[in-house]
This record gives structure tokens, C-alpha cells and sequence, in this order.
């Protein structure tokens, strides 16, 4: 038998995760899957779970400080039918599931699952997006590249439950006039994991690049952004140039 709990308040919740180490479940679309078990038997959970789904506090997005915060208990449909929501954000939420899959799915539950393959991962690594941790004695902000660190492994700690994922409003705004391109390939077109996902996005001025970023899902133990391919070359010093060599200008 599996302890579940299942909170009225966020206060609540945290004091149940501190003193029980419950996992938080919102949808439970992945974490059901993960703990599978034989047919007709319960899922074999290793230890209590706090369902987090219900709780209003965590369902929301709003700007605040300059970021762009979705609360980790809302749903992806509710998240793609906000307009401020990033468009390299909502082609990788498409991708996620059918469309009664993601009433129940939520962008924290696919983050802290830690796949390899997580559909929404690229795309939060090119945007900068963090994730804010709150537990019982505070909260904390930790960059969404340094979150996962490995399949199913995550800096989370065992008091601590996933409270919203923030992105960069500097990007939000600037993204739709940049060059943007999301594909995921899997076995077939819907309800298939991640073969491989590519997100790219880059800003021109003038005809010029002048930023460039891309993540790759499901090529290593997580998903990987690729900033030194991004990176600018750096220009060619004229004490490097030998007067044998080719002309420096």
C-alpha cells in the first residue's frame, strides 16, 4: 500500500513533503508510468505520494520580476492557450501527449521526471528558464541547465517540491521576431517519445546573426544545449598573422 496525501494549502503541502518526503504529483501522467507495474496491480510507488494538482496557489502565470512564471500545477492545455507563452515553448507542449493527456500533464511534472527525452526541456534551456524550489525553511532558484542532472535525477531535495518554472521576459519579448525551428522525431506522429528533438532560435539584425541557440533531446543522460557550437568565433588578432600566411585585414 502506498500513503497518499493530498493537501488543502501550499503551506500545507510543504509541511507533508518535509515531514514525509512525499513525491508531489500533479497529473501523475509520467510518474504512474515510471512505477508501472504487473496488470491489474497498483502502481509500485516506493514511497508515499502528495498529490499537488488541486492546489490554486500553484496554478497560474503571471509576469513577476521580469520573468515569465507558469505554476507548476497547471495544466498544458491552460498553457498553451496563454498568447504570452513562447512559441518554441508551445510547439514543444503540442508535441507532448494527446490533447486529454495534457488536461491532466503539467510543465514541472515533465521537468522533474528528468527523461533524457523531455519535450519541454530544449526549448526551456535556450530560453534561460529557471526553476524556483520552495520547501518548508525557504525557497530557491536554480537555472534549468544545471535542474536535471541525469535520467530521472534531479538537485531536488527530499523537503523540496517544484513551485513554478520562470522564463526571461527579455526573451519572451524578443522572441517572436527571431528565426525559430522545433522538431521531434519519434516511431510515429503522436503519443511517441523523443527519438530525437531539435530546438533552435536565432536573431538576426540586418541580415546578421547575432544570437544563436540550440538544444538537442535525447542524444545523452540529458537534454544538452549546445553553446559552444553557438558561440561567435573570435575575431583573428593581427599579432597572430605571419607575414607568409594569409592577408589580415
Amino acid at each position: 500500500m502506498v500513503n497518499f496525501y493530498c493537501p488543502e494549502t501550499l503551506e500545507e503541502a510543504l509541511s507533508v513533503r518535509s515531514d514525509h518526503g512525499a513525491v508531489p504529483l500533479a497529473g501523475g501522467t509520467d510518474l504512474m508510468v515510471r512505477f508501472e507495474n504487473w496488470s491489474s496491480l497498483p502502481a509500485g510507488i516506493p514511497g508515499p505520494v502528495m498529490s499537488v494538482g488541486q492546489l490554486e496557489e500553484l496554478k497560474y502565470i503571471r509576469e513577476e520580476d521580469g520573468q515569465l512564471c507558469i505554476g507548476a500545477a497547471l495544466p498544458l492545455n491552460q498553457v498553451l492557450e496563454d498568447q504570452r507563452i513562447p512559441r518554441s515553448l508551445a510547439a514543444a507542449l503540442d508535441e507532448i501527449a494527446a490533447p486529454s493527456l495534457r488536461n491532466l500533464a503539467t510543465l514541472a511534472g515533465n521537468i522533474q521526471n528528468a527523461s533524457p527525452a523531455a519535450d519541454s526541456v530544449p526549448p526551456l534551456l535556450i530560453m534561460d528558464a529557471r526553476v524556483r524550489l520552495l520547501s518548508s525553511a525557504g525557497s530557491r532558484t536554480v537555472d534549468m541547465g544545471d535542474f536535471i542532472t541525469g535520467p530521472g535525477k534531479t538537485v531536488l531535495k527530499e523537503d523540496e517540491i517544484i513551485e513554478s518554472v520562470r522564463i526571461p521576459m527579455d526573451f519572451v519579448n524578443k522572441e517572436a521576431a527571431g528565426i525559430l525551428s522545433y522538431r521531434k522525431v519519434g516511431t510515429r506522429k503522436a503519443n511517441a517519445l523523443s527519438k530525437l528533438s531539435v530546438c533552435f532560435w536565432a536573431e538576426t539584425e540586418k541580415g546578421v546573426l547575432k544570437d544563436i541557440r540550440l538544444a538537442l533531446g535525447a542524444v545523452a543522460a540529458t537534454v544538452v544545449r549546445l553553446k559552444e557550437a553557438c558561440a561567435r568565433p573570435a575575431p583573428l588578432r593581427r599579432s597572430a598573422c605571419r607575414r607568409d600566411g594569409p592577408s589580415c585585414r
